[in-house]
């Protein structure tokens, strides 16, 4: 998707979190660092959950339901995370998509639905 819409003014602001075990985990990553430095709307938040405290990561650590905290999001990205400004796209774990989608829904968001936009959309994979 990133590669498909990059700078066609598809979106205000892009906010990629993307979370994994480990560094190694860390598909793309190059890939969407250099599109970060190219476009000042978006940010890319890599965060780890089992990467080991002596490797020298200095980056996020946690799970992907850690950064959308509301109070986090917004130092993190300088925005909120309004359902009412934002649409949030999860594709990942079922388990992490459960989760994070209960979180979202007591704050207002609301899934995709064939009769309703929403304010989230899910593709489990695993």
């Amino acid at each position: 998707m990133l590669r498909t819409h990059v700078g066609q003014d598809r979106w205000r602001r892009l906010v990629i979190v993307h979370g994994v075990r480990t560094r190694s985990d860390l598909g793309y990553r190059e890939e969407i660092e250099a599109a970060q430095r190219g476009d000042p709307s978006l940010t890319y938040l890599p965060i780890l959950s089992r990467e080991p405290v002596d490797s020298g990561w200095t980056g996020l650590r946690g799970r992907v339901q850690d950064v959308l905290v509301p109070g986090r999001f917004r130092v993190l990205t300088g925005e909120p995370l309004d359902p009412a400004r934002s649409y949030v796209f999860l594709c990942g774990h079922p388990e992490m998509i459960r989760t994070t989608s209960e979180q979202l829904a007591a704050r207002g968001f609301v899934p995709k639905s064939k009769d309703d936009p929403g304010s989230m959309h899910f593709e489990k994979y695993w």
